[in-house]
């Protein structure tokens, strides 16, 4: 059986999402927006107008030709609460080696961004543990 024949397999998500007859109540306080990047800070104005109109931080984990703490630092607004954290080797984060990472390595499934690292590495570790280049404002 073909996946896209398999009763578990959606070809498009849009059959799983739905307008709300009433507008939901907030019952909760977004913590932060985090956006792991490798683009120019300039990428970043969304996530940034986001977390202002949310009134909570956005954290930037940087990694990249492109990017890095001190541009978005000095690219997005100054009344932005931003805290920027620049990855610069994934390895220095002492991330568990993963089953998953192991079997698929070699493959053409091998994961070659650092996405997963900077998604379980960064906001699970203290900063001052992190040795990376951190800007908080």
């Amino acid at each position: 059986m073909a996946g896209a024949d398999s009763q578990d397999h959606h070809g498009s998500h849009r059959d799983l999402l739905w307008t709300p007859d009433e507008p939901s109540p907030r019952l909760a306080q977004v913590d932060a927006v985090i956006v792991p990047t490798v683009r120019h800070p300039a990428c970043l104005q969304d996530a940034a107008d986001l977390a202002v109109s949310l009134d909570c931080p956005l954290v930037t984990l940087h990694s990249g030709k492109w990017t890095s703490a001190r541009d978005a630092a000095q690219r997005l607004p100054a009344s932005l609460d931003l805290i920027a954290i620049d990855v610069s080797d994934p390895a220095s984060l002492r991330l568990p080696d993963l089953e998953t990472s192991r079997l698929l390595a070699g493959t053409r499934f091998a994961r070659k961004t650092d996405t997963s690292a900077k998604r379980n590495g960064p906001g699970a570790q203290p900063h001052d543990r992190l040795g990376q280049h951190c800007l908080p404002r």
